[in-house]
């Protein structure tokens, strides 16, 4: 769990350099507000070297129910979209609807994001870092082909991630079975591009321990950064308590605590 009150903050301060503070607080509170961690996703996209970059899907902050509709007209979104709580973190922060047609708009709530379905092959990159090494793993994601018919599909994204024996209910609504049961390698250029944004997330979150999800485009190829998390469960990087320990023995010798 991440402590983040005034006192725990306060404390470190006056410890001063008897403690190494890998992440502070303040940096941690950026993506635990969807807003503020799809703002510095933008930030940090600007940061990308032009031929390496990566791109945010942008998003909507529903603030009155009845205006969504002209909301999305404004920003140029077209059906589906997806819904999300405000709060990235914890439970709530996977809660997520498929919002199809207008009719799904009933369920939206004042303070949920809503940002564009990108199309993109149900396919998803899941993204460890932990200092200077990440670890990116290939998850099947969601399709809209088997919701003909249906306004807004209710769903938790840990259901759709997760590989297992026996797929998961939302995983026989929404993923690509094929995709599930063929988990393609990750490209030579893709992880090339993986390692410069891991630098360039670390530099502009200030941060050595989370992960994030990417998406590419299947009509474009254009590779969007969709959530940021922090102290993620790191299932799949089989060397991750290795390298932690390493990063944390690193800091102890440092001269930043002598």
């Amino acid at each position: 769990a991440v402590v983040s009150t005034q006192s725990t903050g306060e404390y470190f301060e006056r410890m001063g350099g008897r403690i190494k503070i890998f992440d502070p607080i303040p940096n941690i509170q950026v993506i635990v507000d969807r807003i503020s961690m799809m703002d510095a996703i933008q930030r940090c996209s600007n940061m990308c070297q032009l031929e390496r970059k990566f791109y945010s899907t942008g998003y909507i902050l529903v603030k009155e129910r009845e205006r969504v509709a002209e909301q999305l007209q404004q920003r140029g979104y077209t059906f589906p979209v997806m819904c999300k709580s405000r709060v990235a973190q914890g439970s709530q922060g996977h809660d997520m609807s498929l919002l199809l047609n207008e009719r799904g708009l009933s369920g939206v709530t004042e303070n949920n994001i809503i940002v564009p379905f990108v199309p993109h092959n149900a396919v998803l990159y899941k993204v460890f870092v932990c200092g200077a090494h990440h670890k990116t793993l290939v998850r099947p994601s969601i399709t809209v082909e088997r919701l003909a018919g249906q306004d807004s599909y209710n769903f938790h994204s840990d259901t759709v991630s997760k590989l297992k024996n026996v797929p998961s209910r939302v995983q026989q609504d929404l993923c690509c079975m094929e995709t599930m049961n063929k988990v393609s390698d990750v490209s030579e250029e893709l992880l090339d591009h993986i390692s410069h944004w891991c630098d360039v997330l670390r530099t502009g979150l200030g941060l050595s321990l989370f992960g994030y999800d990417v998406l590419v485009e299947e009509a474009t190829n254009k590779p969007y950064i969709i959530d940021v998390n922090y102290m993620p469960g790191y299932a799949g990087f089989n060397e991750f308590h290795h390298v932690l320990c390493e990063m944390l023995a690193e800091a102890a010798q440092s001269s930043d605590l002598e």
